[in-house]
């Protein structure tokens, strides 16, 4: 999973005002590569008619604690 988060960075129409958070499905670390993280175990290929699921849980939260753990129903654990 990469994730991206962009703040105030584009000109133009939005003048620097745009804040983005962008969740994206990679198969690999991009400084790797494909092919050598598919030799180091850290990518895989999925054959013909097989599928695999994620679960990505966001949650926004303001707060000076560091988060320890955020499970599927959105609860935050801190430290």
């Amino acid at each position: 999973m990469w994730i991206w988060h962009e703040v105030r960075t584009t000109g133009r129409l939005w003048r620097r005002q745009g804040e983005t958070l962008i969740l994206e499905p990679a198969s690999t670390p991009h400084y790797f590569g494909l092919a050598q993280s598919l030799a180091d175990g850290f990518a895989s290929r999925l054959a013909a008619g097989q599928s695999q699921k994620y679960h990505v849980v966001v949650r926004p939260f303001s707060g000076s604690h560091q988060v320890r753990h955020v499970n599927v129903s959105g609860n935050i654990e801190f430290q």
